[in-house]
């Protein structure tokens, strides 16, 4: 039965291509391709390096992490949410994402390249080699538009199903250098400048047990400076609750991207006594949303966001600008993504004036809605609406949030929904270009 379970979820996590293994960092220093961008990333391990490549790392375990800043380059046919690995023709800096160098560095050097105009740190999950995180870093920095300098911090993972409990004392391992990197990155700012923090899976169990750490330790002043968004947390219920009442409120709430169709969450269940995961919890649970209200953290549950990916790597979507929705014949892939990242500097806004939606006299509050109330409005873009299908207002924060994405007509109307006991309406309209998904998730909103 084991067995069986660790094959499904082979299959759930890693799909029926085959892997690619620690050779896709070789450098590579040819001619950069047109077209093709370059993303620094500052990387802190607790793996042991391996002997036979340099500058990669595999699951053995080092006491003393290694500090490094990867140089890796996007291919100009990137295609958002994914990444271009080598195919059986080998790695070509024009189709495949490629490592083009690299840098050991020490910790004083490491602190001294952080940015003060703002880092994002990602923390990986369960069942991810070195080289894979790495990778995985630089396509979300590219995809969703992440102005902050990208730091990934990867703990020893084994990187194969089979390795569950290696994975999560691995993981455990690792507690105190993802502490002192959070330290490092909080150094400086301010309460207002928070440093956004997404763990994934197993990561974010890793990540709770470090804030609970540093909360133990007296640091209030890092925790006070880091937003935290755990995407499906592998993290049992129990020990969360238990988590959140020793780490106790905190300065920017954290928020949790969950999804009842995980099937590799399901697994983690069934191989832990069939313990409820945070990730899969049912956000229309009354027992959940009391758990929101008490541990003040944000639940939004993503399940009806469209993946081509398995479930469990959502985020990575939910995340990513679609730049391929704008592309045709004309005007491919990397054009629109240069004329997206055009639209994001400063003063480079080209919506033209326009109404904005108010409500209606008396309507201050969510408990004001009434069914068949309708908000209107006009868009003026094609892009996708984030549709807040449920809103509970359940107390000082809005804690309990379900978004889906819809469609809508170049200068048609507002999606209308009508209000069910209140709590389902449009909430607002996403545009990753103009909003920016980040990882400060709640900024949708």
């Amino acid at each position: 039965m084991l067995g069986r379970l660790l094959l499904i979820l082979t299959l759930a996590l890693a799909g029926c291509a085959a892997r690619p293994g620690p050779e896709v960092l070789a450098p590579d220093a040819g001619a950069l391709p047109e077209g093709a961008r370059l993303v620094r990333v500052l990387t802190m391990t607790t793996r042991a390096p391996e002997a036979n490549l340099p500058g990669a790392f595999g699951d053995s375990r080092s006491i003393r992490p290694s500090w490094l800043e990867y140089e890796v380059s996007v291919p100009p046919g990137h295609r958002p949410g994914k990444i271009e690995w080598p195919d059986r023709n080998g790695s070509s800096a024009d189709r495949n994402f490629v490592m083009r160098s690299r840098q050991t560095l020490s910790r004083d050097a490491f602190a001294k390249r952080l940015s003060r105009e703002g880092v994002g740190l990602y923390v990986h999950g369960f069942n991810t080699r070195f080289h894979e995180a790495l990778f995985r870093t630089a396509q979300l920095s590219v995809d969703a538009h992440i102005e902050e300098k990208p730091v990934l911090f990867t703990w020893p993972s084994a990187g194969y199903p089979g390795a569950y409990l290696a994975d999560r004392d691995a993981s455990d391992f690792s507690r105190a250098a993802l502490a002192d990197l959070l330290r490092l990155l909080t150094k400086g700012r301010s309460a207002s400048d928070a440093v956004p923090v997404l763990a994934h899976s197993m990561g974010a169990r890793l990540t709770m047990e470090t804030l609970v750490q540093l909360r133990l330790a007296g640091r209030d002043d890092v925790l006070d400076r880091i937003e935290v968004i755990l995407a499906a947390p592998d993290i049992d219920i129990d020990l969360f609750r238990a988590q959140m009442v020793s780490l106790g409120p905190m300065k920017h709430p954290i928020t949790v991207l969950v999804s009842s169709d995980d099937l590799a969450l399901k697994l983690s269940s069934r191989l832990s006594a069939r313990r409820i995961r945070l990730g899969l919890v049912d956000v229309r649970d009354p027992a959940v949303q009391r758990l929101a209200v008490a541990t003040g953290i944000r639940i939004v549950d993503i399940t009806d966001i469209p993946t081509d990916d398995p479930a469990h790597s959502r985020y990575v979507g939910l995340l990513s600008g679609e730049a391929a929705d704008f592309a045709d014949d004309t005007f491919g892939v990397p054009t629109v993504t240069d004329i997206l990242a055009e639209l994001e500097k400063p003063g480079r806004d080209p919506r033209p004036a326009f109404a904005t939606a108010t409500f209606a006299a008396g309507v201050e509050k969510v408990s004001d809605l009434k069914p068949g109330m309708v908000l209107e409005g006009v868009v003026t873009k094609s892009r996708p609406l984030m549709v807040l299908t449920e809103f509970m207002e359940l107390g000082p924060l809005d804690s309990f949030l379900r978004v889906s994405p819809a469609w809508v007509k170049e200068e048609g109307p507002w999606v209308q929904e009508s209000f069910q006991e209140t709590r389902s309406c449009i909430f607002a309209s996403y545009h990753p270009t103009f909003h920016g998904l980040r990882p400060s998730f709640p900024a949708i909103f």
